[in-house]
Parts: structure tokens; C-alpha cells; sequence
């Protein structure tokens, strides 16, 4: 009995100087790296993970352990407390100073601007991201305006790192410059550009994946050869837009929906964007076309397709009479 009590205490000591051995290890791991205070670039992408994070901050030398940090974060329920972004970490920070300092935000924001929106749309894309409010969001709203006008569908969509100090002018000067480093190679000249731009632009709010988007630039082709309208619904919500969202030339951009739905009257609108009372193209792009629309656009399929619908289910059926395609509206949209 003796030597049981004798092994059992042995077992306890043991596993108490297994955890207070690794109380120290952690706490020793959650110390600085160095004492260096020059800091380091660290840039965490969207939708990184705790494990992720670690990693990147093992590797930059700003921490010493990954588990040690994973289980800080855990412990003490801050895995999903620190955000994306570029940041400047010095090397001398205890963990938790480098977790406290990391929360306060990054030095530059990760801003992603899908494709198919209005310039309207983009400047509070901006804001959230930056998480401007009040007069700060005010005037980054009203300097992208200004330095947007006339540049509907040159604002390329993409994802952006921005430092947190960018303006609204300073924005739309990198979407204006992103657009050209990709695509001036691809224009002839200027009026090719704008043809391009422009039918990209309602491609883009007209299709739902890229497969189609050629075929559809075909359809669009056809009937301007032939003289038939575009009859494009997409230049008919953004005509809406205008008469409901922006009144005065002053624009509301808390705007309830940019892009309505469209009823049968409504294509009777009469409007410089209108492609059902207007023949041939809009005055100018309607939204921000993607790059697979840009160079749908301009390399359109040749095919005898002049019309096309979307099911409720996001497939398409194209026709080449009116017949057939009034066929398949009767089969799949009633």
C-alpha cells in the first residue's frame, strides 16, 4: 500500500512540474521576440484564419510561438478580433501588447468593389472599409463624386489595399489607374474605347457568368447592325435610377435600390439610356464592367442569336426569331 501512495505521489509531482513547466514555457513565449523596435511589414489578407495569422507573425519574427499565440487568442476569445489590413509591428511587443495594437487596426484597408455597381455605389464601399463616419465619410463621398464625374465604367472593380489616409480623389485616381495598366493595350483609340466600355458595362449587369458574356456581345452586335434596338433592361433600371436616386444632380446614397425591378411600362420610358426607345448605344457606360466583360466586348461571338432571357434559375436561352423567343418565355418564365 505503502509503495502504491509512494508512486501515486510521484504521478502527482510529475504532472504538477509537467504544468507549471509549461505555464512557464507559455508565459516565457508570450514575451517580446527582440528588443528591436524597428517594425515590420505584415499583411493579413481577407478571410485569414487565428492559425493563418500566427503564421504570418512567426514568420515576420514578431512573435515567438504560434501555439503560444493561438492559445492566447483563445483563452482569452479574441480569434476573430483582429482585422485585415497592413500593419507595422515592431518586434518588442509582448503578445498581448501586439494583439491590443493589431486591434486598433491596420495602416492600410483591404477594399473590395465588385463588378457591375454605379460610381454612386463606390464611394461608401470605401467608407465602410476605412470606417469613416460622419464629416470624414461626408467629404471622402463628396471628393470621389468630383473626381469620378465622367468616368462611369472606368472605375475598375478589383480588390484594393489602400492606406488609411487615402481620400475620396485619391480612390478614384486608383481605379482609373488600375483600368488603363490593364486594359490601354487593348483599345485602338478613343471612340473604340468608349463603344467597348459601354456595351462591357451592360454586359456586365445583363449576364450571369462568363460563359454567356460573348455570346451576349454577339446578340448585342446583331441588332445594332440591323437596326434594332439593344433593348437591354439594365439601361432601363439605371435610367429609373437617375429619376428616383438622383434628383438635381444631387444624388441619395442611401438610395433604396439603384437597379429596380423593371414592369412592362417602363419600357416605354423615354430616356437618353433607354435602349428600348432609343436606337443603338447609351449616352455612356452604366456601371463598371469586370475584365472578362471588357473583353467580351470587345471579341463578341458571331452567332444568329438576336434575342435572350434568364430563367428564374439564372440559365439562358437564346433564340434567333422572335418567335422562338417568345416560345421561351411562354416555357420558362411563366
Amino acid at each position: 500500500m505503502k509503495k502504491i501512495l509512494i508512486a501515486l505521489l510521484v504521478l502527482v509531482l510529475l504532472l504538477l512540474a509537467t504544468l507549471a513547466g509549461g505555464f512557464f514555457w507559455y508565459q516565457n513565449q508570450l514575451t517580446a521576440p527582440s528588443s528591436s523596435a524597428e517594425p515590420v511589414t505584415v499583411l493579413v489578407k481577407r478571410g485569414t484564419a487565428a492559425s493563418g495569422i500566427a503564421e504570418l507573425l512567426k514568420k515576420s519574427g514578431v512573435i515567438k510561438s504560434e501555439l503560444a499565440f493561438r492559445v492566447y487568442l483563445r483563452v482569452n476569445s479574441l480569434e476573430s478580433s483582429l482585422p485585415p489590413g497592413e500593419f507595422l509591428l515592431p518586434k518588442n511587443l509582448s503578445v498581448d501588447q501586439l494583439v491590443a495594437l493589431m486591434q486598433k487596426g491596420p495602416e492600410e484597408f483591404w477594399v473590395t468593389i465588385p463588378e457591375g455597381l454605379r460610381r454612386e455605389q463606390l464611394p461608401d464601399r470605401f467608407i465602410r472599409s476605412l470606417g469613416l463616419t460622419g464629416e470624414k465619410a461626408d467629404k471622402f463621398r463628396s471628393d470621389f463624386m468630383a473626381a469620378s464625374e465622367g468616368h462611369e465604367g472606368y472605375l475598375y472593380p478589383d480588390t484594393y489595399l489602400i492606406p488609411a489616409t487615402f481620400d475620396g480623389a485619391r480612390s478614384v485616381q486608383l481605379m482609373l489607374s488600375t483600368f488603363d495598366k490593364k486594359f490601354s493595350s487593348l483599345f485602338q483609340n478613343e471612340n473604340q474605347k468608349k463603344r467597348a466600355v459601354i456595351i462591357a458595362s451592360i454586359i456586365e449587369r445583363e449576364t450571369r457568368n462568363n460563359e454567356e458574356k460573348a455570346i451576349v456581345a454577339g446578340v448585342f452586335e446583331n441588332r445594332i447592325r440591323d437596326g434594332m434596338p439593344i433593348q437591354a433592361d439594365a439601361t432601363v433600371q439605371y435610367a429609373l435610377a437617375n429619376l428616383s436616386c438622383v434628383k438635381g444632380g444631387v444624388v441619395n446614397f442611401s438610395c433604396a435600390d439603384w437597379w429596380p425591378t423593371v414592369y412592362l411600362d417602363d419600357y416605354k420610358l423615354v430616356h437618353p439610356y433607354s435602349t428600348y426607345t432609343n436606337q443603338g448605344l447609351p449616352p455612356s457606360p452604366i456601371a463598371s464592367p469586370g475584365e472578362a466583360s471588357i473583353k467580351a466586348a470587345l471579341n463578341p461571338e458571331s452567332t444568329e442569336y438576336y434575342y435572350y432571357i434568364h430563367d428564374t434559375a439564372g440559365r439562358v436561352y437564346f433564340a434567333k426569331t422572335l418567335s422562338e423567343h417568345n416560345l421561351n418565355i411562354e416555357r420558362y418564365l411563366r
